[in-house]
């Protein structure tokens, strides 16, 4: 595999120098995808998350709307339609007056949510991520490593959606038009059925055994792949329009890709 050679300085243009750098061997490049408020990634229904007893849901993002609409969707599994055996997990931007980091997650005692309650950082990155575990009973957020809220979220595991729940990045899935598009950059998703360390999350392209992976690979085309090995590939579908290939980067420090 190669990557970005170090040299790219990260804090370059928000944290973000493109195209720049050498091969370097035995690193994993990734890319990203700019999303104009109108695209998004869909992945067909992961069984995995199922009844899963933990959830980590992660992501560096770079959000680019400082008047964002009331909700912009970072990685979902959630039809806010008539139909809530597709609802399981939600890491999203919401926005009345203020931008807030907000996470649900759907479990047998039915939803639970919480929010960071400061406003969102926009044109920089930043890696945010959600937790949950029936062993502590709290769903958490996380920006830039730091846990920034904690709710009491106790049940026993996480609902189980129909098969055509599928999980989006980008915009939720709200039957039959995809709906609370983001705008800005995302990259280096990760999905997994257990409590991650997100600080060592941040600065892992290819973290081990997570259930789904996408560090926004091959870089063209209308495919993502999850490197997990679980074959949980996404598609970038033309309408309402299709995002934009970014990079390649590696994430050199805290500081976000470069």
């Amino acid at each position: 595999m190669t990557g970005i050679a170090a040299g790219i300085a990260p804090g370059v243009a928000g944290g973000i120098a493109p195209g720049l750098g050498v091969p370097v061997s035995g690193v994993e490049p990734f890319y990203g995808l700019s999303f104009d408020g109108g695209d998004y990634v869909e992945v067909p229904k992961i069984t995995a998350i199922d009844g899963a007893t933990a959830l980590t849901v992660a992501a560096w993002v770079f959000h680019e709307n400082a008047a964002s609409p009331i909700h912009e969707e970072i990685v979902t599994c959630f039809d806010n339609s008539s139909t809530p055996t597709e609802r399981q997990y939600r890491l999203f931007v919401f926005d009345l007056t203020h931008r807030f980091l907000y996470g649900t997650v759907v479990l047998n005692t039915g939803l639970k949510q919480t929010s960071h309650n400061v406003n969102f950082p926009v044109n920089e990155w930043v890696h945010v991520a959600m937790t949950w575990s029936t062993g502590t009973g709290k769903l958490r957020l996380y920006q830039n490593g730091v846990m920034v809220k904690e709710a009491n979220a106790a049940g026993a595991n996480i609902a189980t959606v129909a098969a055509d729940a599928v999980t989006r990045i980008g915009c939720m899935g709200e039957d039959p038009t995809p709906a609370f598009f983001f705008t800005g950059k995302i990259t280096a998703v990760v999905l997994e059925d257990s409590v991650l360390d997100i600080s060592a999350l941040m600065l892992d392209t290819a973290p081990a055994s997570v259930i789904a992976r996408w560090p926004m690979q091959p870089g063209s085309g209308s495919s993502c792949e999850d490197k997990s090995g679980n074959g949980h590939d996404g598609t970038l579908p033309a309408a309402p329009s299709t995002p934009t290939w970014i990079g390649p980067y590696i994430i050199l420090t805290a500081s976000g890709p470069a």
